[in-house]
């Protein structure tokens, strides 16, 4: 039986217990991603014994874990009762470290959520516990608003499984990056594409006594930084280069819609740490890299959901 690329599915779930299966379903934990690969990392153990013969020896698989990668496309969830609005790939964020309070996502810097995610294969199906992770935002005119994540978690080879006859689909559109705002200090900017890395530093918890010799995969820093491509204008209107130099930082935001609900990225501090120039269709622009600085402590970045009245 062929195994078609386009028929792939992912399912994801918040754990209770860290690494203990959640078993989410189709029907309520389906995520639509695209782009997606299931990546086993396994180091082989190569006996280096010496004697007469230069033919190698059988070898063992030892540590083991599972990298998984996908692209989102960023939708809004209607709202449910009196909760504010929430983002489809709420658990996926939860699990890279960005946990909401009040309809506005935060980093935080312990007790880090994980999640189980389910990766079907057209009658594969690999079961990846114990998943933390790591986001980046693209937002460029005229396209969809994209996350790109990364997840690390326990290792467990794929098993036999029938593709789900039906899952959870919104089918709600997502947000594309026309008719919004992007703007620094409060002062109106025409930028092509803005990014932002969230720069979790993932690291793999060795053990002997845990199965594959991985207990844990774990956030252990975070270290963000972002892109903005503003046209170039004279030093009278906006200094880029004093504000490196100075330094002076100031507030990055960047408000999208789906004309019901809209999602903002503030970045209350972004710091810029480099600046380049290029060519957009015939317009000089600015290249500028840029840090975001904590306020008070977990406040660096922040996505916020609101909808509309």
């Amino acid at each position: 039986m062929a195994i078609l690329v386009e028929r792939t599915l992912v399912l994801a779930k918040l754990e209770t217990t860290y690494g203990v299966d959640a078993q989410p379903t189709p029907s309520a934990n389906f995520i639509p991603v695209f782009d997606v690969s299931v990546s086993p990392d396994t180091r082989y153990l190569d006996p280096p014994v010496q004697d007469g013969s230069l033919s190698p020896r059988s070898g063992r698989i030892g540590m083991r874990s599972v990298e998984v990668t996908f692209s989102h496309h960023l939708v809004v969830k209607p709202k449910e009762g009196e909760n504010p609005p929430a983002l489809l790939c709420d658990p996926l964020l939860r699990a890279c470290g960005l946990v909401p309070t009040d309809g506005t996502y935060k980093p935080i810097s312990t007790g880090f959520p994980s999640v189980t995610l389910y990766v079907y294969f057209d009658g594969l199906l690999w079961k990846i516990v114990g998943c933390r992770g790591n986001v980046s935002l693209n937002f460029t005119a005229g396209e969809f608003a994209t996350l790109e994540f990364t997840f690390r978690g326990r290792y467990l080879p794929p098993v036999d499984q029938s593709f789900p006859s039906s899952w959870g689909d919104l089918d709600r559109a997502p947000i594309v990056c026309i008719g919004g705002t992007v703007t620094w200090n409060n002062q109106p900017l025409h930028v092509e594409s803005v990014t932002l890395d969230l720069g979790n530093d993932l690291q793999l918890y060795p053990s002997i006594a845990a199965d594959h010799g991985v207990y844990e995969a774990a956030i252990v820093n975070r270290d963000p930084s972002g892109t903005i491509n503003p046209e170039m204008t004279l030093v009278a209107t906006m200094d880029w280069h004093s504000l490196m130099l100075t330094p002076t930082l100031q507030e990055l935001k960047v408000t999208l819609s789906d004309g019901a609900s809209d999602v903002t990225l503030t970045i209350p501090k972004a710091q810029i740490t480099e600046i380049g120039h290029g060519d957009r269709n015939g317009l000089r622009t600015w290249d500028i890299t840029f840090k975001p600085i904590r306020v008070s402590g977990d406040d660096e970045i922040q996505l916020s959901v609101a909808e509309h009245v």
